[in-house]
């Protein structure tokens, strides 16, 4: 399962670096039901940023009024979900691939292409979850806050990407984006979550149905479980 979390990455730079457009790359087990591209666009009130992100990304997030106050649940420690991600050819996109595909790679244990990819967006270190130790961690937290600017004196929670406001481009009331520093690599990625009700997961669409509390008919579904369903 990791060497096909690896091919995938590989294919996303392969495709990025011939094809020179933006990608929608989903899963198999991904259901589209209406054409993303105008939410992807920023055509849809609400999501205009999301035409200037570098990558975008869905969630496992199942709240989906702190989806919208937090701009996809952006501070809860819940893995971003790679089974849709939207990547924009832009250097920083490239270099943000490159470094997932590395990090997949040296994938351990129940780690895939998903935790890396999370680990990677929190500007963790590789090897994070299994193979680093507590005093390697503490490292390489120290070598992020200088690398990124951070005061030294930072909380990590504070680390993991600070609301853009896109070069002056942010449109009000449009759900935002996320400067993210990923060490060695950028220092402000563009960064998104898809909206829940958009985007739907699994336990989102098939247990909660928040399709029918809304009225919201999602774009796209995916066959997704989340840890602690019991």
């Amino acid at each position: 399962f990791t060497q096909l979390g690896e091919r995938k990455v590989t294919a996303i730079i392969m495709l990025l670096k011939r094809s020179g457009r933006a990608l929608i790359v989903s899963d198999v087990d991904v259901v589209w039901l209406q054409d993303p591209r105008p939410l992807f666009s920023g055509e849809l009130a609400g999501f205009e940023n999301l035409k200037f992100a570098d990558l975008l990304a869905s969630s496992d997030c199942l709240d989906p009024e702190r989806d919208v106050r937090e701009d996809g649940c952006f501070r809860t420690l819940i893995d971003r979900n790679t089974g849709v991600v939207v990547a924009r050819n832009t250097t920083r996109t490239l270099a943000a691939m490159e470094e997932w595909r590395t990090r997949t790679s040296m994938a351990y244990s129940w780690e895939t292409d998903q935790t890396a990819f999370d680990d990677m967006l929190r500007g963790r270190g590789r090897g994070h979850r299994f193979t680093m130790s507590p005093d390697a961690r503490a490292a390489h937290f120290r070598h992020k806050l200088a690398w990124c600017g951070y005061p030294s004196d930072t909380l990590e929670a504070d680390t993991m990407g600070t609301v853009s406001a896109i070069a002056g481009m942010h449109i009000p009331g449009s759900r935002r984006l996320f400067d993210v520093c990923i060490t060695n690599v950028t220092r402000n990625l563009l960064f998104g979550i898809l909206p829940l009700l958009q985007v739907s997961n699994g336990h989102a669409f098939f247990i909660q149905q928040l399709q029918l509390q809304s009225g919201v008919w999602p774009m796209a579904v995916q066959a997704t479980y989340q840890f602690g369903d019991e």
